[in-house]
């Protein structure tokens, strides 16, 4: 019985540390069109060879209780877990420093750029998940905002609707200048994304897991306004 619990304990440490990633279609959300999205998820599996012995387990020739077997998985996979955080964290302050390269400018309107396209971002998102545009507005292109409306709409007739919560920035990279007053850029970022039915019903998604999500989004400069308005957004398939 022992072995078992800790077998399960062991199983759950595996399922809690493994990534899950996806790709969306607009707005950083899988409802972004009337089709979903996919999803892979994996893990890292180290092999060992365990005999049992009452209640006891042996770990490569070595015996110990099923508690210590636990704690000492458990502890390798804490490790692994923060040594991925702390790879993921300088890989996205690589990125940021190649976007900054990049970008042409002083360095104080470069990072001023940064910032306001990732507000930019930031807002979509929030007006996306309360399901009404207008908030935003001013950031969206007149052609992408008329896109999400009808998405919008035509979710509303099916009884749907989606949403993207808890969203974290986490990358920003691929910068590409396309005219004095166009250029894109790639955000990775995660969020809890799900679809919820008029009951309330949770019909595609998982609202208690986030997953990864890749968009290349375009901007166009609004010369009256004076903003950088999103006018494309394109998603980045992470198997490739």
């Amino acid at each position: 019985m022992k072995l078992r619990k800790g077998i399960f304990c062991l199983l759950l440490c595996l399922a809690l540390f493994q990534p899950v990633t996806a790709y969306a279609t607009a707005g950083g959300h899988s409802g972004g069109s009337s089709g979903g999205h996919s999803s892979t998820g994996g893990s890292s599996r180290t092999s060992h060879s365990t005999i049992r012995s009452g209640n006891r387990v042996w770990i490569g020739g070595r015996s110990g209780s099923v508690l210590s077997f636990v704690l000492f998985t458990g502890g390798i996979l804490g490790v692994t877990f923060l040594k991925r955080k702390r790879q993921q964290h300088a890989l996205a302050q690589t990125d940021r420093n190649d976007v900054l390269i990049a970008m042409s400018g002083s360095e104080q309107e470069k990072q001023a750029l940064l910032q306001e396209v990732a507000q930019t971002f930031q807002r979509i998102q929030a007006a996306w998940d309360a399901g009404t545009l207008e908030s935003a507005a001013c950031w969206y292109t007149p052609r992408l905002y008329d896109e999400h409306r009808r998405v919008l709409a035509d979710n509303r007739e099916k009884g749907l609707h989606n949403h993207t919560q808890k969203v974290s920035l986490v990358r920003i990279s691929n910068y590409r200048q396309l005219g004095t007053d166009s250029f894109s850029l790639t955000f990775g970022f995660s969020c809890l994304d799900y679809t919820e039915d008029q009951a309330g019903r949770i019909v595609a998604g998982d609202a208690k897991r986030k997953q990864y999500f890749l968009q290349r989004w375009f901007f166009n400069y609004d010369a009256e306004k004076k903003l950088w308005q999103a006018d494309f957004i394109q998603p980045v398939d992470l198997a490739n």
